[in-house]
């Protein structure tokens, strides 16, 4: 645990759920570029389907990484194990 009490698990989770949610306002400034940039009516709106589907390509890793990151911090029992103590002196019979 950090001194705000959170660990660094669950703050590393919530900048992937953070990305996650950013993708779809991203895909909708790419789609209007490209409309007002090609000028092209899309009439069916096949490319604001496109960048949708892109969007959840994207956004879909993105928080399933970030919950697989919160889970294992939340019911892992800690994030680094304790480290094995080392022995002062060599073991016998191996000199």
């Amino acid at each position: 645990m950090t001194a705000t009490g959170r660990s660094s698990e669950s703050r590393v989770a919530r900048w992937f759920f953070t990305a996650a949610v950013l993708v779809f306002p991203a895909a909708l400034l790419v789609y209007f570029s490209w409309r007002s940039s090609t000028g092209l009516a899309d009439s069916y709106g096949m490319g604001l389907m496109y960048c949708l589907i892109a969007a959840v390509g994207l956004a879909a890793p993105l928080a399933l990484i970030g919950a697989l990151i919160w889970a294992a911090g939340r019911f892992g029992g800690g994030s680094v194990p304790a480290p094995l103590p080392r022995p002062s002196e060599p073991p016998e019979g191996n000199q």
